[in-house]
């Protein structure tokens, strides 16, 4: 199908379309590919505990067992490459989870995502609260993407944290309640660093 102005108020999105020039409007950086990638997936069930609405990092220096953790390295082979970190962790609070905010911190100090404003914490996502009023055997979710821009060469460290409006004992991979019955489930949670070159 021919097209040479179109003239009409829609267009058959199903059609196809040959296009000859220049394409203006496109986002630069469109043909980003993956240089490599690092994965941290994590199968076990840990404790991170955090008092107040402060960020708790989920490093192994804050797990209850001093291990577990939801980081990621990585070295990026060019200063000007772009690091797309995607993040699946699901997890079950002692209390109800529908006003827990997660965000990242880039080697442990530099905190991505929005900033604080006022009394209203920034961060990149929110908990998908599977039953909120259950907070013994129903796990909920936290499921985002993040591009981040490093500038540097050196390794560089993504941590997990997140960030209750009051104390939360936050279960990882598992419910609160571990009984041996059907209606408790258990989870496999990722973090993954993709270098876009």
């Amino acid at each position: 199908m021919a097209l040479s102005k179109i003239q009409s108020e829609s267009v058959n999105l199903a059609d196809d379309f040959a296009f000859t020039g220049t394409v203006s409007g496109v986002a630069s950086g469109v043909k980003q590919t993956v240089v490599h990638q690092e994965t941290t997936i994590k199968t076990d069930g840990h404790v991170f505990a955090s008092s107040g609405t402060s960020y708790r990092l989920m490093s192994a220096a804050n797990a209850l067992d001093s291990t577990s953790k939801m980081e990621v390295t990585i070295t990026p082979s060019s200063a000007s490459s772009k690091i797309l970190i995607s993040v699946s962790c699901f997890f079950e609070g002692n209390v109800s989870a529908h006003d827990t905010i997660w965000t990242l911190y880039r080697n442990t100090i530099t905190r991505l995502g929005q900033a604080d404003d006022g009394s209203r914490r920034g961060g990149i996502a929110n908990s998908t609260s599977s039953l909120d009023s259950n907070n013994d055997s129903t796990m909920d979710s936290a499921n985002f993407i993040f591009q981040d821009e490093p500038n540097t060469t050196s390794a560089t460290t993504y941590t997990l944290a997140f960030s209750a409006n009051s104390s939360l004992n936050l279960f990882l991979n598992r419910t609160v309640s571990y009984g041996d019955t059907s209606g408790i489930e258990r989870a496999v949670s990722t973090i993954m660093a993709q270098e876009l070159g």
